[in-house]
């Protein structure tokens, strides 16, 4: 989701969905959360090039901003890495009565 800031925001516990083109047939591909050194998940990239991932995001995942990396072989060989900022969202509390 992108907010009114331009912002991507995540929501801790819930499934994000990633999606990407251009890299080395049936490589594979990394997500990393880096300001918590935390390993999202990886996907394998198809005959065109391309992955579709849906990873769910740790409900445990504090607030606020952080980085997300991908990372993988190009179509040209060559070690890729794109970085985005992220607000992590918290999940709304249920109060019990």
């Amino acid at each position: 989701r992108m907010n009114l800031n331009n912002e991507f925001s995540i929501m801790a516990g819930e499934l994000s969905s990633f999606v990407g083109s251009g890299f080395r047939v049936k490589s594979s591909i990394k997500v990393w959360l880096l300001s918590t050194q935390l390993l999202l998940g990886n996907a394998l990239v198809d005959e065109f090039g391309n992955f579709n991932l849906e990873l769910l995001i740790p409900k445990n995942l504090p607030p606020g901003k952080q980085i997300l990396q991908i990372n993988g072989i190009s179509s040209q060989g060559k070690f890729i890495s794109t970085s985005i900022a992220i607000n992590i969202m918290a999940l709304p509390s249920i109060k019990m009565k």
